[in-house]
């Protein structure tokens, strides 16, 4: 019953998080670019019978109903998504940051411009943060349509963001540190 839940949950959060279409020209240039750093972790399609049991009683509310399920589910998974994209975004503001300074940008962003050329890599990876800003704020959208459609009156989002924070970071905290050891490389 309990893997039911589960199939259903993803499957609620898939027809949750649909996006209107994209102009042909926006999605030539840009769309994929930023969405491809991002992996729905394991953990989130695998997510342990103990979660919602732990969540409740953090919350000291009880999560009984599929629907409630299903919304706490979708919104792991968008905080989930933020949290991987502001790593990113300050793995590569610091790239920039430092490429200024240093005058030189890490190998992996020549590879990804397709040149050698400073200024084009710079303006790159300009608007490759900004991708990502927009990416964030898309992800804050979503996170305050999904409150806005789906409220629970009794509880604090605050509080359950915060839940659902601690719980991410703990699952993703490899992240952090691969991007400070790749920081610390090309410094």
């Amino acid at each position: 019953q309990e893997q039911k839940l589960n199939q259903i949950m993803i499957k609620s959060t898939s027809q949750l998080l649909i996006d209107p279409p994209l102009s042909k020209k926006m999605k030539e240039k840009d769309s994929n670019r930023v969405n491809e750093t991002y992996r729905q972790p394991m953990y989130l399609k695998r997510l342990p019978l103990t979660f919602f049991p732990i969540l409740s009683k953090k919350l000291n509310y009880t999560l009984k109903k599929k629907n409630e399920r299903r919304i706490f589910y979708a919104r792991l998974d968008l905080l989930d998504q933020q949290y991987c994209l502001e790593v990113d975004q300050h793995l590569w503001q610091s790239y920039l940051d430092i490429g200024l300074r240093k005058q030189i940008w890490p190998d992996q962003l020549y590879t990804m411009a397709n040149t050698n050329n400073f200024n084009v890599c710079q303006e790159y990876l300009i608007n490759y943060i900004n991708d990502i800003k927009q990416q964030l704020h898309q992800c804050q959208m979503e996170l305050t349509k999904l409150y806005q459609s789906r409220p629970i009156a009794t509880l604090s989002m605050n509080e359950v963001d915060r839940c659902l924070k601690e719980f991410i970071v703990c699952q993703r905290k490899y992240l952090s540190i691969r991007n400070n050891n790749q920081l610390v490389n090309f410094q």
